[in-house]
């Protein structure tokens, strides 16, 4: 693939990144092969049930956790792996028949002060080989901290990310909910490549300024 890719206005690029702005709907057909699609896609996990009289009707909480349909996207017939909610693991399953599920579990899940059940672990589904890396790191579960929101509502620890990286390959990994841009920063310190589409323009500007940092060393 040439780099930045063929047929796309990036937003920001540079020997190891891309980033685009824009609805990956309209961009994910016309892009070039990728090694690994590693994502974090909106699946309305904050969405709430409004009741009016006898209907029930879901609404979003915000407009970058809409509801989520993996059939809906043209994903490329490459190694897939998504972060998802349990209530859409069946579609998933639909759509990739010989998936599997990996499970972070949080030691510090954020409180609940509603006092309902606590989400102390998030879903990852997988279609995509695995790099063995010894049985403690090549497991079902990975546990490890949640750090915070900083950038982005939904913003996944590096941590995680870099370890998804490494445990299912590829140099070349395309994020089409790119959000605050840890995909590209991952991949970046790690010396791979990666391309970020992302609709918000805001979180393309964050996720620039992270891109322009120096490599860190994991």
């Amino acid at each position: 693939m040439p780099w930045p890719p063929a047929g796309v206005k990036p937003y920001y690029s540079d020997e190891a990144v891309c980033i685009i702005l824009g609805d990956c709907r309209d961009i994910l057909p016309s892009l070039g092969p990728v090694d690994l699609v590693l994502t974090d896609p909106p699946y309305g996990m904050g969405e709430v049930y409004l009741r009016d009289g006898e209907s029930i009707t879901r609404r979003a909480v915000a407009e970058w956790d809409m509801a989520f349909e993996p059939s809906d996207f043209i994903w490329p017939s490459t190694p897939l792996v998504a972060f998802t909610v349990d209530w859409q693991i069946p579609a998933w399953y639909k759509l990739r028949p010989a998936g599997r599920l990996l499970t972070w579990v949080k030691p510090n899940p954020t409180p609940s002060f509603r006092k309902q059940i606590i989400n102390a672990c998030e879903f990852v589904f997988f279609d995509s080989p695995v790099i063995y890396k010894g049985w403690e790191k090549t497991q079902t579960a990975v546990v490890g901290p949640f750090e915070g929101n900083r950038s982005h509502p939904t913003q996944k620890p590096l941590w995680l990310i870099s370890h998804l990286l490494q445990l299912f390959g590829g140099q070349i990994a395309l994020d089409p909910f790119m959000g605050s841009g840890t995909t590209l920063r991952a991949a970046k310190d790690l010396g791979r490549k990666a391309i970020g589409i992302e609709i918000e323009e805001r979180y393309c500007e964050v996720a620039a300024n992270r891109m322009a940092q120096s490599v860190m060393a994991l």
